[in-house]
């Protein structure tokens, strides 16, 4: 039965009215509940992907190559807290960051380790004249394909990872960091 299909003065006419205010009333809140959810999902994934992976506990073990052609065994970084930097010619924020990372690094001494992988590189001798180029002194390591990167969580570069001494994994962060952010989590990884 229609509304339009009765006389003005029936008085069902008020009850059809309602019984369709509430039916549309009843919609838009369904409506505003599944946005709600889908927002909710939404910002949860946002919030657990923006800059820390807890999933690897350990910085795993591996044999790569300096950028000077020696080996070097990941397991030689146990003992002292490390920032691992994964980086490639081919990515300009990589570019950008490696000179902070170089200041933080003098000014940090020996207090924390830094290391930088360069990942998926496909040219050596790029990679070798970036960190000619950005002037990095720390310790360079050539990780020929992304397996490393991608153990840790990661699937952009740059990527760091911030390691304690015993190994322990306890941030990874994706993007540019320069040295006021990269101190800061520097700082919170030495108060472990």
């Amino acid at each position: 039965m229609d509304v339009n299909d009765l006389d003005p003065d029936d008085p069902r006419i008020a009850y059809l009215e309602a019984r369709e205010t509430r039916r549309r009333h009843t919609l838009v809140g369904l409506v505003v509940a599944c946005i709600a959810v889908l927002l909710a999902v939404i910002a949860i994934g946002w919030f657990t992907d923006s800059g820390s992976d807890s999933a690897i506990p350990v910085l795993p073990e591996g044999r790569l190559t300096t950028i000077d052609g020696d080996a070097f065994d990941l397991i030689e970084l146990r003992g002292q807290p490390t920032v691992v930097n994964f980086f490639a010619s081919w990515c300009a924020p990589c570019r950008d960051e490696m000179p902070d990372f170089e200041a933080v690094h003098r000014a940090r001494g020996d207090a924390v380790h830094f290391v930088g992988i360069n990942t998926g590189e496909t040219n050596l001798d790029e990679a070798v004249a970036l960190v000619d180029a950005t002037g990095v002194t720390y310790t360079v390591l050539l990780g020929a394909d992304t397996s490393l990167i991608e153990e840790l969580g990661g699937t952009n570069l740059p990527m760091t990872a911030f390691v304690d001494a015993d190994g322990n994994v306890v941030e990874t962060y994706i993007g540019v960091l320069g040295q006021d952010a990269l101190d800061a989590r520097i700082d919170t990884l030495l108060a472990r």
